[in-house]
Order: structure tokens, then sequence, then C-alpha cells
């Protein structure tokens, strides 16, 4: 199981990812016009909780993620 951070920008995209035993796997950055890359790079690392920051723009990138996350959670 891989637990995800995600810091949503007004251009861009970060990515965290944890492995199980908390330790960081990998930082990733994608711009937020790379919608399909987006969805390959989660369905590479599945399965995986996440955590998404709910800025006024963020229900695309929770609809991306969604369907392939096993939980998600957006922080207020």
């Amino acid at each position: 199981m891989h637990y995800v951070g995600v810091d949503l920008h007004k251009r861009s995209v970060v990515v965290t990812v944890l492995g199980d035993d908390g330790q960081l796997v990998e930082t990733r950055s994608f711009l937020c016009m790379e919608e399909e890359a987006i969805r390959e790079y989660f369905r590479s690392i599945r399965p995986f909780k996440a955590v998404i920051e709910a800025s006024s723009s963020y229900r695309w990138l929770y609809d991306v993620m969604s369907p392939l996350a096993c939980f998600m959670h957006k922080l207020t």
C-alpha cells in the first residue's frame, strides 16, 4: 500500500508517496494539463490511499484519482 499526499497548485500538482513503512518512495510533479499522465501515474502506484488539498479547483483531480484509489480524503 502507498500513502499519497497531493498539493494542488494553480498550474501544477505535487505528489508525495510514502510506503507502508512511512519512508519516502518518491515525489513527483505534473502540470495540471497533463491529466492522462497523472492518471497513468496513479495507476502505476496502486494500491494507494490519498489525501488531497481541497482548494477551489480540486474536483477535477479528485475525479481523476478516486476511481483508482483505495481511499480518498480531502483536506479542508
